[in-house]
């Protein structure tokens, strides 16, 4: 990070949905994964003595895998992949010079699919200097 400016990479893995749909005679299970890298800026604001504010956003390049089983024929399965944005905001909060922990809020976008995700993070900064 440069000042209030950084650029941030990543791996991310999003959880596994699953849901099952149950109606009269049908019996459908769903599972859908989703992974991708991200490349992008993030943009950071103190404003108070120990508290920040970030906001990112930028390139989510993604791979889905989804299986759709109704138990009787063959599973269904299907793989896709491309490139979509991702955006977030989080609220950090310093507890010592180096160390921090933070409550962040991400939306992905990957093809037909928007993911939420809220996350706790944490970080420690190691190094000399200020």
């Amino acid at each position: 990070r440069w000042g209030a400016v950084g650029v941030e990479l990543g791996y991310d893995w999003t959880g596994k949905l699953e849901h099952s749909f149950h109606d009269g005679t049908l019996e459908l299970d769903a599972r859908q994964r989703v992974t991708g890298w991200t490349a992008g800026l993030d943009f950071n604001h103190d404003f108070a003595p120990r508290w920040s504010m970030q906001a990112r956003a930028g390139l989510f390049l993604w791979d889905a895998e989804t299986r759709l089983d109704d138990h009787v024929a063959p599973a269904l399965k299907s793989k896709d992949s491309g490139n979509d944005w991702y955006a977030g905001a989080s609220l950090e909060w310093q507890w010592r010079k180096r160390t921090s922990f933070g409550l962040g809020y991400t939306h992905y976008k990957a093809g037909d699919t928007d993911i939420d995700v809220l996350g706790f993070a944490s970080e420690h900064r190691f190094g000399g200097g200020d």
